[in-house]
């Protein structure tokens, strides 16, 4: 089972990260934006940035209230609307390219892992 908890304090994600849960859920947008609203993400933005942890309680409370093949849908929105390296066009170029992705959409965090 999932823990959703985010691996250190203080992590932020960004909009264009939190986007893809309104994304994923195409026919709910709605739904979407009220759950989203409900952990203190109030109409996210591209450019903003916004509390992990607060983020992944909203994954948990859909998880938990409306599927796991929705959260499957969100999970296929995440890369078309993350931020990811222009070069990475080769299976090669993306492995060691996925922590440079992560800290491109992601920020802060006290005790954070050194990945």
């Amino acid at each position: 089972m999932a823990l959703f908890k985010a691996f250190a304090n203080g992590v932020m994600v960004n909009g264009e990260s939190v986007l893809s849960i309104i994304n994923g859920m195409e026919l709910f947008q709605s739904q979407a934006l009220k759950v989203l609203e409900k952990h203190d993400i109030k109409n996210p933005q591209p450019g903003q940035w916004y509390p992990q942890q607060n983020w992944l309680d909203a994954f948990k409370e859909i998880s938990e209230t409306i599927g796991t093949k929705t959260l499957f849908a969100i999970g296929k929105k995440i890369p078309e609307n993350s931020i990811f390296p222009p070069d990475l066009d080769s299976i090669e170029k993306a492995l060691p390219g996925i922590d440079v992705a992560y800290h491109m959409n992601h920020r802060g965090g006290e005790g954070a892992l050194p990945f």
